[in-house]
């Protein structure tokens, strides 16, 4: 049986070639998970591009809703912002801390699940 090889820091991927343009912080679903891009300057499409897959990250929310610290959150891909519906958003983690309404950012353990959250 063979060493296991790390290939980059936990919760970091390299990817290929961006299919669009993208900066640094925006939030990108690959598969089932959510990944935060990497970096400060602007990623032109065809760019090779890393995406972060863990810790607790602040994201947009969506103003109206409001949740409890512990609950599972999603992103919502075509509005680009985390919602506490489920529907055809991808699961991006669970929430650090409550958000009431009207707040339009909120902090996410991402890709954490009840659990087996980060500490």
């Amino acid at each position: 049986m063979g060493a296991a090889r790390v290939v980059g820091p936990a919760g970091e991927a390299k990817y290929g070639s961006a299919a669009a343009a993208m900066n640094g912080g925006d939030c990108v679903v690959v598969g089932n998970r959510v990944g935060v891009v990497m970096g400060l300057k602007p990623i032109a499409i065809g760019d090779p591009y890393a995406l972060n897959f863990d810790g607790v990250i602040d994201l947009d929310a969506k103003s109206d809703d409001t949740w409890s610290d512990g609950d599972l959150l999603y992103w919502d891909a075509t509005a680009l912002h985390l919602t506490d519906t489920a529907g055809a958003n991808k699961t991006a983690g669970i929430a650090v801390g409550d958000k009431a309404n009207a707040a339009i950012r909120a902090s996410v353990d991402l890709n954490a699940s009840v659990g087996s959250t980060t500490v």
